[in-house]
């Protein structure tokens, strides 16, 4: 079972979109049990065809119709291991992606140093010959 920002993470739309559609289209998800509302994997799954029919452009007149022509799926144990694998993957994947994106942060602020001296031996480069020999070695503070 799942939480609605469970559900809704795994969708990727925004909450109260879920809720919408829980409202509208109750007659086609498990009942409620107990005060705090969960989804099971076949809810789960009527709300991405939700989802896919409604980016399709089908109205929710359209959307009813087609639910009703797609027979309800038994649940999967075997489904639920995989969902869970998945969900584990996906907390993986986000944790190399803050990773990367450090990497990326570091290697950006390397570049803009490295520029800033591209940039500081040009100055030093573009002085006529008899001030750089007066001046001597490069320095990265020429101005």
């Amino acid at each position: 079972m799942f939480t609605p920002a469970q559900t809704a993470e795994t969708l990727t739309v925004p909450a109260s979109t879920l809720r919408r559609w829980a409202l509208v289209f109750k007659d086609y998800l498990s009942q409620r049990q107990g005060k705090k509302r969960s989804y099971s994997i076949a809810d789960v799954d009527v709300f991405r065809q939700v989802r896919d029919l409604s980016q399709q452009g089908c109205t929710v007149e359209q959307i009813k119709e087609r639910l009703t022509l797609i027979p309800p799926e038994q649940e999967n144990p075997k489904a639920v291991a995989s969902l869970v694998q998945f969900a584990r993957e996906i907390s993986i994947m986000r944790a190399e992606n803050a990773e990367l994106q450090l990497r990326l942060n570091e290697q950006s602020q390397q570049l803009a140093d490295l520029q800033e001296q591209l940039s500081a031996v040009n100055a030093w480069l573009s002085l006529p010959w008899y001030r750089r020999i007066i001046t001597g070695k490069h320095k990265s503070s020429v101005r």
